[in-house]
């Protein structure tokens, strides 16, 4: 799942060869749908803003059943992965912005 994040946030590229056209990445994760939540989505990639503090930060997400999550987050570089099995989605975008967030933004 961290190697998907990584070639997601490298625009397709890995190991310095271009597996996954950049524009495809681009339109993948994309704003190509928003709803009623305020979430986007692409071509099976998700799009959502992390508020932490008074900053919101732009946030990809593969997203799988049960609480399985791939979350990019470009402006600070970082991934993070959940492997999960809960009912529902769990709360990974709840807990991460509060919990996993500030400890890698300063203010």
């Amino acid at each position: 799942m961290l190697k998907w994040g990584m070639l997601i946030m490298n625009g397709g590229r890995w190991d310095g060869q271009q597996l996954i056209p950049e524009a495809f990445i681009e339109r993948a994760t994309g704003r190509i749908h928003t709803n009623k939540q305020k979430t986007s989505y692409g071509y099976f990639w998700w799009r959502a803003d992390m508020q932490v503090g008074g900053k919101a930060y732009d946030c990809k997400s593969g997203r799988g059943a049960n609480g399985q999550y791939i979350l990019m987050l470009p402006e600070l570089d970082l991934i993070v992965v959940f492997t999960a099995h809960t009912k529902g989605m769990g709360k990974a975008l709840r807990t991460t912005p509060e919990r996993i967030l500030p400890a890698f933004v300063r203010e």
